[in-house]
């Protein structure tokens, strides 16, 4: 039998430790009037040293286990989207599961970047209506800003933009009229070397003079990255609402992956909807990549902006130039 699965519980958190843009001025050719204006950006969370992306990634799940009402061991399957995994092997999801307990789950790493939560939970969804599962945790996780602090606030092209945290939700099996009701996925070909972070693959221990810098690779081409979010993602979008006769109009509220505040604004105006809504927080945290999407979703129902009964679109976008979008009937 064919089953659909519904968020029923979400979670976040974010390091304690606060980096303002003009903190940033000290370090980099930039001033927080330019970070404000071209990004919406006014200050990000970054990881303390010896804070890992598994102890974000179990303080965003234990709440998100909890406010699905279930326990630890309750959980059936593991998803950790992260670019940032504690070590090469073995998978950071397995730490994590040991961390909070979560002792009956099946477990496993996705590298995906910005849209990396979403395709999490696009594949979870599809264990939970094969019957493989009945719930699984899908989190996102990242640390762009502790690397970039690592490696001395150096790239002018990227460090300003990023900063750390972790969102998590629980998905449940649910009827087929609810919860997820169709996605879209795709990949702009030849672009993937628009955003790059080359260190760790066996590409820059084999050739490290190939990259501009061997760990922080090219610098970020962000008006062909703007390009390519305001072009595809209104597209998705629209692409998904289709597939179950539906109209943007139909549209309660979209949580967009929070990349750049006008890339944010030229999505909901390409799609003629106001910024009432959709949810912000980039002035507050940056671009936390594959922790964008759930810390967002999380603070808009904490906030009360999404209820039982809407019509929700979750969008992902970035590294490898791909994006991806999930259309939810929500409760």
């Amino acid at each position: 039998m064919k089953y659909s699965a519904k968020i029923i519980g979400t979670g976040m958190y974010v390091p304690k430790r606060i980096i303002t843009n003009k903190y940033l001025e000290k370090f980099i050719d930039t001033s927080d009037k330019w970070i404000q204006e071209k990004t919406g950006i006014k200050k990000r969370r970054v990881s303390e040293k010896g804070e890992l992306g598994s102890d974000l990634s179990a303080k965003s799940a234990v709440e998100a286990i909890k406010n699905a009402d279930l326990m630890p061991e309750d959980i059936e399957l593991i998803i950790l989207a992260t670019t940032y995994p504690d070590m090469t092997t073995p998978a950071t999801a397995a730490i994590v599961q040991k961390k909070i307990g979560a002792k009956n789950a099946a477990i496993f790493d996705i590298r995906n970047g910005c849209q990396g939560f979403l395709t999490g939970l696009i594949t979870a969804s599809k264990f939970i209506s094969d019957s493989t599962y009945k719930n699984a945790l899908i989190i996102g996780t990242t640390q762009h800003a502790k690397l970039f602090e690592l490696t001395g606030w150096k790239d002018r092209t990227k460090a300003v933009f990023f900063g750390d945290g972790s969102g998590a939700v629980v998905l449940k099996r649910c009827e087929t009229n609810k919860g997820i009701l169709t996605i879209d996925m795709g990949n702009e070909k030849d672009k993937s070397h628009l955003i790059n972070l080359p260190f760790g693959g066996m590409a820059s221990f084999e050739n490290p003079n190939a990259f501009e810098d061997p760990i922080l690779g090219k610098p970020m081409e962000g008006k062909e990255v703007f390009n390519f979010a305001t072009t595809n993602v209104p597209v998705s979008i629209k692409k998904t609402l289709e597939k179950i006769g539906k109209k943007l109009e139909d549209l309660d509220f979209i949580i967009l992956h929070q990349a750049n505040i006008n890339i944010i604004k030229h999505i909901m105006n390409s799609l003629n909807l106001p910024m009432e809504k959709t949810y912000v927080n980039i002035n507050k945290y940056a671009n936390m990549a594959e922790a964008s999407i759930p810390v967002a979703l999380h603070e808009a129902i904490q906030a009360e902006k999404i209820k039982s009964g809407d019509l929700v679109a979750l969008t992902g976008f970035g590294v490898g130039m791909g994006w991806a979008t999930v259309v939810i009937k929500w409760g």
